[in-house]
């Protein structure tokens, strides 16, 4: 547990440092022109992010309805909307709601951006697919950036998105989330089973620190 502890620290510092050195820069990603706003996280050379793309390029589809929760610089939405999709992206923050917006924008795609904690901004909608890359490591927010780290002091924020999933996805719908193995995702991933959400590994990569990044497959049941 400290050692974790003391990697969440480290990697608080160093995505600070990282979004400092590429502020208001472009950046390319996947043939998408991406905008570091101040105080958003920079979604460049980041393993949960590359998973997360992998995983839109396999499941998205032309027509379909996506919410892109915690949206950041809006890459996965635009990621989304260049598919084809209809795309709603939501995050937390005002800085990455402004980034998202201005990031579709010079990308020529359409997406509806919105402010808001978690489900708050899209209340009865129901989607075909939703993508969160949450924050994982334990602890609260004391910035701006925090937001992209810290999930609580229990993973507050990604055990109330598990609790709320069900009543946002169409019956054939499914969410896709990334979890690190540094974080208890036992307890995550229980927490999910006792919900009648079935959880399926759709992809794996090693990070830094011995971290193994895996996007989920959360798919409801019936019961």
């Amino acid at each position: 547990m400290l050692k974790n502890r003391i990697i969440s620290i480290i990697s608080s510092f160093l995505v600070k440092v990282w979004a400092r050195q590429l502020e208001n820069k472009i950046v390319e990603i996947r043939n998408m022109k991406i905008r570091i706003f101040p105080n958003v996280f920079p979604p460049i050379r980041t393993i949960s992010t590359d998973l997360l793309l992998d995983a839109i390029d396999h499941f998205v589809k032309a027509g379909q309805k996506i919410l892109d929760l915690g949206t950041g610089s809006g890459v996965l939405a635009i990621y989304a909307a260049k598919k084809g999709a209809k795309v709603i992206a939501t995050d937390i923050m005002k800085e990455a709601v402004v980034a998202a917006k201005y990031n579709a924008k010079i990308n020529n795609v359409k997406i509806d951006v919105r402010i808001g904690n978690l489900f708050d901004p899209v209340k009865g909608i129901k989607f075909d697919i939703i993508v969160f890359n949450p924050p994982y490591f334990l602890g609260e927010p004391r910035d701006s950036l925090d937001y992209a780290i810290y999930s609580g002091k229990r993973y507050d924020i990604i055990v109330k998105f598990i609790l709320m999933l069900r009543s946002y996805l169409k019956k054939t719908g499914f969410a896709l989330i990334t979890l690190s193995n540094l974080i208890d995702e036992r307890i995550i991933l229980s927490i999910a089973e006792r919900k009648n959400i079935t959880p399926k590994i759709y992809k794996q990569a090693k990070g830094l620190y011995n971290e193994k990044i895996t996007v989920y497959l959360l798919t409801p049941i019936e019961g």
